[in-house]
């Protein structure tokens, strides 16, 4: 039986057992019998709820613990590549087990305080379309404070 049907149980039953003229109370027991069920209702609910607490907690102290690791080795792995990058100074490598080798890439480089026409701008916030931008850069325009720069990335396989 649910709270729902316990409160529900019990209006029914004073509404059907309540003398009117003296206003006693026939069959007591079975008033007292769903009273008990209500309240071990509500202690196994306020339990439940308890225990879904506690697991709460836990669960976001694991994903702190998660978090952290994550940007622990996240932070190894950069430096290892960084390392690597500074090491072979742009020269590829090669073994059985590890393949070095670099990538180009473009990208657009905005100069700090760059006034840019709205037709530059995204619509959903105003921030620079780079990739507006940097094809209108390959086709030969000009655009005040905006450049083309290629980078040379390191890639580890």
């Amino acid at each position: 039986m649910t709270l729902y049907e316990i409160d529900a149980a019990m209006e029914q039953f004073i509404a059907e057992n309540i003398n009117p003229e003296t206003g006693e109370i026939a069959n007591l027991e079975h008033l007292e019998e769903l009273q008990l069920a209500r309240e071990n209702k509500i202690e196994a609910i306020a339990l439940a709820y308890k225990n879904y607490s506690a697991e709460l907690d836990a669960l976001k102290k694991e994903k702190k613990n998660f978090e952290d690791r994550i940007a622990k080795v996240t932070r190894s792995a950069d430096s290892c590549k960084n390392y690597l990058a500074y090491a072979l100074g742009g020269e590829k490598f090669k073994t059985a087990k590890v393949a070095v080798s670099y990538r180009s890439s473009t990208s657009v480089v905005i100069a700090p305080g760059t006034q840019l026409p709205d037709e530059l701008m995204t619509f959903k916030t105003p921030e620079p379309n780079k990739t507006l931008i940097k094809e209108h850069l390959k086709e030969g325009a000009t655009i005040e404070g905006c450049s083309l720069e290629t980078k040379q990335n390191i890639q580890i396989k």
